[in-house]
């Protein structure tokens, strides 16, 4: 017997159940533009919405519908033809049951890496390998927190679970971890660390079927476990060997990066110089690379007489890569001679 159904709600409803009964009942509705209310009315076609928050738009809405009485039955019977083609109870139940099977049928999967940067670019093969194999699981990747944004983009995986590898000698730290994960119901996992923590991980997280490389005390905790850790091999080829276990049969072995656009346009940003002609070329130093192993890192004198030749043969500039770090022991100033050096260094 209502002229208008007018919801009025501020808060983003996640379906507008009231809106779907005024349709079936044939009572055009008025409402505000939030939430799932937005796949239901379609503005100015079988209903009217307004910003939430606005009264002034509502009340001129509900006087607009009152005096134009042909287009609100209009609204009327268009929304109650869209309620019976695509909400009724049957038709809700069958796509509800039909995501209850998809979900059933995916495997979901916990991909352990939370190794350094090089570690983890290693490990970019593997990912789009599990994909091929399982191209309708839901992949989750473990990951050091400060990395996340090394694979946040990447087409291969579903979630990224980050977590702070400082702190995994913190027993509360890791109970809690271990418990966050085992509350996402993973079905098995693939173990690319192969340290003691992250086999004591992927137990404490009571993942089914736990895949890895038995390495140290804790491999026991491996019930997938592979013995030929120690079997020289290049990086790829021995993560392949652990992916080989789960039915992964083709071999890929080139390496992924995704950057983020807007990262790209900084860059692109910083790096523009229109002073410079074309011919020019930027070179990026990462000095500060790999810290904590210093027999694999250059000392700074090399990498001052490496500039100081590449400017003199070539037309370039050398750019200083790193993190905030880095900047405490290498700067512009180290190399005084050269006036094309650009500091991102941070």
């Amino acid at each position: 017997q209502s002229d208008i159904l007018v919801l009025s709600t501020l808060v983003p409803e996640a379906f507008g159940r009231v809106v779907i009964e005024a349709g079936a009942v044939g009572v055009p509705v008025l409402a505000t533009r939030v939430g799932g209310v937005v796949e239901i009315i379609d503005s100015g076609e079988n209903g009217l919405l307004v910003p939430a928050g606005d009264s002034g738009a509502m009340a001129q809405g509900i006087v607009e519908l009152l005096t134009n009485r042909p287009r609100l039955r209009q609204f009327a019977d268009r929304l109650h033809e869209k309620v019976v083609q695509e909400f009724s109870l049957d038709r809700m139940v069958g796509q509800t049951l039909e995501v209850y099977r998809e979900v059933l049928s995916e495997k979901k999967i916990l991909m352990i890496k939370i190794g350094a940067i090089g570690d983890l670019i290693l490990a970019t093969p593997s990912f789009r390998m599990i994909r091929e194999r399982f191209p309708r699981a839901w992949i989750s990747l473990l990951v050091d927190r400060k990395l996340t944004p090394l694979v946040s983009s990447s087409p291969y995986l579903n979630e990224i679970i980050a977590l702070d590898r400082k702190k995994l000698r913190n027993l509360s730290y890791l109970l809690k971890l271990g418990k966050k994960i085992r509350g996402e119901g993973f079905d098995l996992s693939l173990d690319l660390q192969n340290s003691k923590w992250t086999h004591l991980l992927s137990f404490l997280a009571a993942v089914p079927e736990r895949y890895g490389f038995r390495r140290g005390v804790f491999g026991f905790l491996l019930n997938r476990p592979d013995a030929t850790f120690r079997v020289t091999d290049s990086p790829v080829k021995h993560q392949y060997r652990l992916l080989s276990k789960i039915g992964v049969r083709t071999f890929h072995e080139s390496l992924e990066l995704w950057s983020d656009p807007e990262a790209e346009a900084n860059a692109r940003a910083l790096l523009s110089d229109e002073k410079r002609g074309g011919d020019w070329r930027d070179i990026g130093f990462v000095v500060g690379s790999s810290p904590r192993w210093v027999t694999k890192r250059w000392p700074l004198s090399y990498f001052q007489e490496l500039a100081a030749c590449l400017i003199q043969k070539h037309q370039c500039r050398i750019v200083l890569l790193g993190s905030e770090e880095d900047a405490s022991w290498v700067k512009p100033s180290d190399f005084p001679e050269r006036p094309e050096i650009l500091n991102l260094i941070g």
